[in-house]
């Protein structure tokens, strides 16, 4: 976690499935934070993949609206 705001999950798999997505969904569920990044240290380059729980974000962006 980095600064208690964006969940982190490393990998050194071949490929991202959707399984690491719905992981990611419930770290994110789990510590009632908004952005998380998947890291695959396994692929020719480092290609973050951005992870956004849906549910915090309609809930803080829905307070704002009033």
């Amino acid at each position: 976690m980095i600064e208690n705001l964006i969940v982190i999950d490393f990998k050194t798999k071949t490929i991202i499935t959707k399984e690491d997505y719905f992981q990611m969904k419930r770290y994110l569920d789990a510590t009632d934070k908004e952005l998380g990044i998947i890291v695959n240290f396994r692929q020719k380059s480092i290609k973050p993949k951005r992870v956004l729980n849906s549910n915090k974000y309609i809930e803080r962006h829905s307070e704002h609206s009033d």
